[in-house]
């Protein structure tokens, strides 16, 4: 792989990065604390919570971490220049969060990514089951634009729940894979 993105890292700002380090690979964090503001009961309450957080390891060269302000939403996001420009985002929606709440957030992020590039991948453990008729986030996301690519369950209890959202791309393949350590199954994308 050249980029692996993780959803609730469940790190927190007492770990050392040097733990978790790949060799050739570069780390990002976006722990959870850092991703909502006290500006209400949900998202105070979210913040003081453990676990959560997103992370991204890259290889790439061509990779630069995207400094965009967006609070209440759990990301990491980058810009690759190479093959092709591309913005890349993880994002993690616990599930206590409201649904309402995070996709005004959610919204709000795409606006600020779509300002850098009209070509996006957007990655994450939303806790939507895409397998049942709540699509509150993938409707968001498609009139943004984007299309969904994962079809298969992600998680052992049959669920999809982690999703896979493009736009300004037409070759693009998400294959869910067998995980061993994990209640959620891995995706690998191609593009």
């Amino acid at each position: 792989s050249d980029f692996i993105c993780l959803t609730e890292t469940w790190l927190t700002q007492h770990d050392n990065a040097y733990d978790v380090r790949l060799d050739n690979f570069k780390f990002y964090h976006q722990p959870r604390y850092l991703s909502y503001c006290n500006s209400n009961e949900i998202t105070t309450t979210l913040q003081d919570q453990s676990h959560g957080g997103v992370a991204a390891y890259s290889k790439i060269k061509s990779c630069s971490r995207l400094s965009i302000i967006v609070t209440n939403i759990e990301f990491i996001a980058f810009i690759v220049t190479c093959p092709i420009s591309v913005v890349i985002s993880v994002v993690y929606r616990p599930p206590t969060y409201s649904m309402k709440l995070f996709c005004e957030s959610l919204n709000k992020l795409l606006d600020e990514l779509h300002k850098v590039s009209s070509k996006c991948i957007i990655i994450g453990d939303f806790n939507e089951d895409l397998l049942k008729n709540c699509c509150q986030i993938k409707n968001l996301m498609s009139k943004q634009g984007y299309e969904q690519h994962v079809v298969d369950c992600t998680t052992e209890n049959g669920t999809l729940i982690d999703h896979v959202y493009s736009k300004g791309l037409n070759c693009l393949r998400a294959d869910v894979i067998g995980i061993y350590y994990s209640y959620h199954e891995g995706i690998k994308i191609k593009f």
